[in-house]
């Protein structure tokens, strides 16, 4: 059985090549593809990123028995024409596709994009391999939890796989990690690089966040050896010279945090992660640092006191100043993430906060856009608000234009043209040309 996977490409809603975004590994496929090695037996992977190739180098689409796609909203119109591609040049393929967009929307992908065959709802790895091992052919999709078709009666998410440590080894062999770029707030950073995940879930309740409904609310962790030893491994195999990890709380278990920088220290190279100021404390910080921490993400949203009550964010300013302080002090850079245009925000509490970000003096500023997010609470509230409409067309690429890419906004006082002029201006204000816009 010949199996490709396949990420589709932004650029089709951003409309040119990311000049300071991020292009990073997808490390949902390349979980997946490991999978299907160690449970599928006899089967041919092959992986193909749109991202970062061009797409006159595309696959023979007519040699393959499964075609599985995956990504966010805004790889959403390009997975789409993929998939009729796809249909024109293979009849007898299955399509499939994932992510945390397919979850959330899956009856409207299978309702609008007919050369579909099946969405898998959550974590892929259990029910994309059950898929396989029982797969005849397209009209026969084998029943299974996470596996829904235009059959599926009761759609139910993939069984969530408790024990990390049994997932195998990222299949970094599938990519050239020289090909994928470092955004602005990264570029402290040295590449080439390698992206990675210690855990799933998150415990927090963040209003426009889908992680916990797409992963759960328990974190479950990979143990830090194992998470060591691959990363030796990797090492040796890429000769990467930093790692960025991409969990939601990298430090929300300090214990785990502690164990694992006691390895990370014995590589010798250089990381980021991403972690709430609530989390972190001074012998915290230094233990990082000396394992190779180079740069933090901080996710401060706002300092805004009603914008903070509605994001289900609860950190005070007092809070904030001092993780961005201790940082300053051990010697580990700062990203500042700010998140302009919720519901409460006004164009003085948006002044605000930039006066507010100055005091900070964060080496790095990271300026987003509110959006509404399948599989967050606020979209569901947007939804029975009447705010949004249910039927989103998803598939049109020209849907929302320019940042929050792909994504509505929800401000009753602030339109999307004036968010984004507004997320210019700060970026403005931090780097004298606005020219520093990340395209995540």
């Amino acid at each position: 059985m010949r199996i490709l996977l396949l990420q589709p490409s932004q650029s089709i809603i951003i409309g040119r090549k990311k000049k300071n975004g991020s292009i990073m590994p997808p490390l949902g496929l390349l979980s997946l593809a490991a999978a299907i090695r160690k449970e599928c037996g006899d089967v041919q992977i092959d992986f193909f990123d749109y991202e970062v190739k061009n797409s006159e180098e595309e696959p023979d689409f007519s040699q393959y028995d499964i075609v599985g796609l995956s990504g966010t909203s805004v790889h959403i119109p390009h997975a789409n024409i993929l998939i009729k591609k796809i249909r024109l040049k293979n009849a007898d393929a299955c399509i499939i596709i994932g992510g945390p967009h397919a979850t959330f929307s899956y009856m409207s992908l299978l309702r609008n994009i007919p050369e579909l065959d099946v969405v898998i709802l959550g974590e892929g790895e259990i029910s994309l391999t059950y898929l396989i091992k029982n797969y005849k052919d397209r009209k026969t999709i084998p029943e299974y939890a996470g596996i829904v078709t235009r059959k599926t009666e009761m759609a139910e998410m993939s069984p969530i796989i408790e024990n990390l440590d049994e997932l195998p080894e990222y299949a970094y062999d599938l990519v050239d990690i020289n090909k994928y770029q470092l955004s602005t707030h990264r570029k402290a950073l040295k590449p080439p690089f390698i992206s990675y995940m210690t855990s799933r879930g998150c415990p927090f309740s963040c209003q426009y966040c889908q992680t916990p409904n797409m992963f759960g609310n328990n974190i479950r962790y990979r143990s830090a050896k194992l998470v060591y030893e691959e990363c030796r491994k990797l090492k040796q195999e890429k000769n990467y010279n930093s790692i960025v990890f991409w969990d939601d709380t990298f430090t929300s278990s300090r214990e785990y945090a502690m164990e694992l920088c006691l390895y990370l220290e014995k590589l010798n190279v250089k990381w980021m992660c991403n972690t709430r100021v609530d989390r972190v404390d001074k012998e915290l910080l230094y233990i990082m640092k000396n394992a190779g921490c180079e740069v933090i993400f901080f996710g401060v949203e706002s300092f805004h006191e009603p914008t903070l009550k509605w994001l289900k964010r609860t950190t005070n300013e007092q809070i904030v100043f001092k993780a961005f302080g201790l940082c300053k002090e051990v010697g580990i850079q700062t990203v500042a993430a700010l998140m302009i245009g919720s519901p409460y925000d006004t164009l003085e509490s948006i002044d605000q906060n930039v006066n507010k970000l100055k005091e900070l003096q964060p080496d790095k500023v990271y300026i987003s856009i509110y959006n509404v997010t399948v599989g967050s609470k606020e979209f569901k509230r947007a939804i029975m608000s009447g705010e949004l409409d249910e039927d989103i067309d998803w598939l049109n690429p020209k849907c929302f234009i320019g940042p929050p890419y792909g994504l509505p906004t929800v401000n009753p006082r602030l339109n999307r043209f004036q968010l984004q002029k507004a997320q210019k201006s700060v970026y403005k204000e931090f780097y004298g040309k606005g020219n520093e816009i990340q395209y995540e």
